[in-house]
């Protein structure tokens, strides 16, 4: 199975902190980094990853985006998307920073349409609610 081509969005503070995962997922061959776009246009390669500048972001080939900014994340989202990157490609980084992280199985869970993930989620369990005044349990 090919690793996924990965772009990704923002060298700041949170690429420098996070620069290590995203090589442990390279050397378990779930993604290949195709480039780093963001738009300050300092550098033409960073980390052996060439620097692409926003304009070139169609003229790459790249099956997901990973956006390294937690602060600017949504004004990050908003622009990929005005530049064709459909909403569903665009990864957080704070993801690939959980426990046992594998970026293949991030992505078969984004493709099952999975609609509740919660880390105090009760499903099958006793949740009690009320009806008309009636305490009703659920199991």
């Amino acid at each position: 199975m090919r690793p996924y081509n990965i772009l990704i969005w923002g060298y700041g503070r949170k690429y420098n902190e996070s620069i290590n995962v995203i090589k442990y997922q390279e050397l378990l061959g779930t993604i290949r980094v195709v480039g780093i776009i963001d738009r300050k246009e300092t550098y033409t390669k960073l980390d052996g990853y060439p620097v692409l500048r926003l304009s070139d972001i169609n003229k790459v080939k790249f099956d997901y985006v990973i956006v390294t900014s937690e602060n600017f994340f949504d004004e990050i989202c908003a622009k990929a998307i005005s530049l064709g990157v459909e909403r569903n490609r665009i990864v957080p980084i704070r993801v690939f920073l959980l426990p046992g992280f594998n970026f293949r199985k991030y992505v078969e869970l984004l493709k099952s349409k999975v609609s509740i993930i919660a880390n105090l989620c009760w499903g099958g369990g006793d949740i009690p609610y009320a009806r008309n005044g009636i305490l009703i349990s659920i199991y």
